[in-house]
């Protein structure tokens, strides 16, 4: 247990692993403290400015610097709502019951939701799909903390080779050894087709090959079936 020292000056004990966990955002509680009251105070402000193109509606955040989009039958639901974007996963919520409710949840009727472009703003219910929580782990991005900059590539401890692996059910499935990060990017990027189909997330799609290095998605459509 160690005595820690809040930005906001109050004193508080801590365990050492949590201090250690980078992933936990440390603080007294007064971090949480003032985000709750942040939501309170969105959300006793009025609905959104919105624009109605045909069959879909753009909704704006305050400043009207971002938007999301949503099926125009989903308006007067949301209406009754302010719409507000989480900084830090780029969700839109809505408060409601004392919840902060993501609203690709609210339009799928499913906790696990996958947006199939990646555009977290597109939340037209053709872009949605339910999901099981795998699944929607596969169609995530890269890892902030990657340090060779393609998704599904580790470098070798005991050589200079770098090592492609996916994982599918919790299993690690370890797809060979390659002499450069682009070669191992390919070998994770067939893998990843080939176990989770529809749902992979690969190195082409973010657009991670440089030097018109690329991949022919083409050849892997017998996967996707």
């Amino acid at each position: 247990m160690w005595n820690c020292v809040c930005k906001c000056g109050k004193t508080c004990v801590r365990w050492g692993a949590n201090l250690r966990n980078k992933k936990v955002f440390h603080s007294c509680g007064c971090y949480n403290a003032k985000r709750i009251k942040e939501v309170q105070y969105i959300n006793k402000k009025e609905f959104n400015e919105y624009e109605i193109n045909d069959q879909e509606v753009k909704i704006f955040n305050e400043d009207k610097s971002d938007y999301v989009i949503i099926d125009l039958k989903w308006l007067d639901y949301f209406k009754n709502f302010h719409l507000w974007k989480d900084s830090d996963k780029s969700y839109w919520y809505i408060f409601k019951e004392d919840k902060n409710i993501p609203i690709h949840t609210i339009i799928m009727k499913s906790k696990e939701v996958d947006h199939k472009d990646r555009n977290l703003n597109n939340c037209k219910e053709e872009n949605l799909r339910p999901v099981t929580h795998q699944q929607n782990c596969c169609n995530r991005k890269m890892r902030k903390d990657n340090q060779i900059g393609y998704k599904g590539v580790r470098a070798r401890k005991d050589s200079s080779k770098f090592r492609a692996i996916v994982t599918a059910n919790g299993i690690d499935y370890n797809l060979g050894s390659y002499n450069t990060p682009v070669e191992a990017a390919k070998a994770y990027d067939t893998g990843a087709i080939r176990y989770h189909k529809q749902y992979a997330q690969t190195n082409v799609s973010l657009g991670l090959y440089k030097n018109g290095e690329n991949l022919d998605m083409n050849n892997f459509t017998d996967y996707l079936a």
